[in-house]
């Protein structure tokens, strides 16, 4: 049995207060977790209570556009609370990566502090 909806409404709000207080304005969000691209860390370490959208954001500090998957919810009963946020840039540099490649970097950014933005 997948996530109520009520569960997913609570995981749109916290998505959307945590882009406001890290300066992000979310311009696209995905939630189909079957079909998202996902580095394999974060599907290891996913809960079946947790969600995970994919997510498009322009970067109001750097005035750029930064993609990449976010999970919400806590491991345990995917409590959506403000701690609840872990984020992995497509590519944190902003930019095209050296070689081609993808770089995937994990932030776990607190609701109400400083986070890398």
């Amino acid at each position: 049995m997948g996530p109520s909806w009520r569960h997913y409404q609570n995981a749109k709000a916290l998505l959307q207060d945590w882009a406001n207080a890290n300066g992000l304005r979310i311009l696209h969000a995905k939630s189909n977790t079957l079909w998202l691209p996902v580095p394999m860390s974060m599907w290891l370490t996913t809960s079946k209570y947790q969600m995970i959208f994919r997510i498009s954001a322009y970067d109001e500090s750097s005035h750029c556009i930064r993609t990449g998957p976010v999970r919400l919810g806590t491991p345990i009963w995917g409590i959506m609370n403000r701690d609840a946020v872990d984020v992995f840039w497509d590519n944190e540099s902003g930019g095209a990566s050296v070689d081609g490649g993808r770089q995937l970097m994990l932030h776990k950014v607190r609701l109400g502090g400083s986070g890398p933005f």
